[in-house]
């Protein structure tokens, strides 16, 4: 086994075709697909059949976060559309909830697409009774922080986000965010506000799921 400071980039490189990517999950969770390695052998489940599979006394670790819509697409005066991906508060100390629970104005750590199009001026969003102005400061990397700044100035920002802001679904499915993905890109047993991506393997789980595996004696961490 490779020691971490071996690895390389390449190590992960593997050719994925597009036409195999699901653009959508599917109408059933817990339908999907499981692939099983057990004794050097492969094996070919549904992911219903986890219950089954587990041994008795495992114990599954959940991240229980809550995917935000953070991804905002905002307008500068020559008409070019630049978008931003919140991906933390500004002051880490403050921590996602009272980021959230800010009004009128706040900083935020976002990654940039498009970051050539975005010259020095304001960039904003105006519509559905809202107004979104951003103000850069210089990058770090492939990050920079945005200062924000709102009008109703009474709304949270965790409410322009929900008005405003789009599911950061994963950049391969190459399309554009859509209302079913309010839910879909979401765990059943999400809670805590405080993701920007969804821990994947947990969007396969049902309640029923869940349910089978308690019977089977399966406990459940969360984090």
């Amino acid at each position: 086994m490779q020691h971490p400071s071996e690895l390389k980039i390449s190590d992960f490189t593997y050719d994925l075709p597009q036409q195999h990517i699901a653009l959508y999950p599917p109408a059933l969770r817990g339908s999907s697909r499981l692939l099983r390695e057990k004794d050097g052998a492969i094996y070919d489940h549904a992911f219903s059949e986890l219950p089954e599979l587990l041994a008795e006394g495992s114990i599954l670790l959940c991240n229980n976060t809550k995917v935000v819509p953070a991804r905002l697409y905002l307008y500068r005066q020559t008409g070019a559309r630049v978008e931003l991906l919140c991906l933390r508060p500004a002051n880490e100390q403050e921590g996602w909830d009272k980021a959230l629970q800010r009004t009128g104005s706040g900083a935020w750590v976002c990654m940039t697409g498009n970051a050539k199009r975005w010259g020095n001026d304001p960039l904003t969003l105006v519509g559905d009774g809202l107004f979104l102005q951003a103000l850069k400061s210089p990058a770090i990397g492939e990050e920079r922080y945005v200062e924000f700044h709102w009008k109703p100035e009474a709304l949270s920002f965790g409410e322009i986000l929900q008005r405003a802001g789009q599911m950061p679904i994963p950049p391969y499915l190459k399309r554009e965010a859509e209302p079913i993905d309010r839910q879909r890109y979401q765990t059943h047993y999400a809670r805590s506000s405080g993701s920007v991506a969804a821990p994947t393997a947990g969007l396969h789980f049902t309640p029923e799921l869940w349910s089978r595996l308690d019977e089977k004696g399966i406990k459940r961490l969360e984090l």
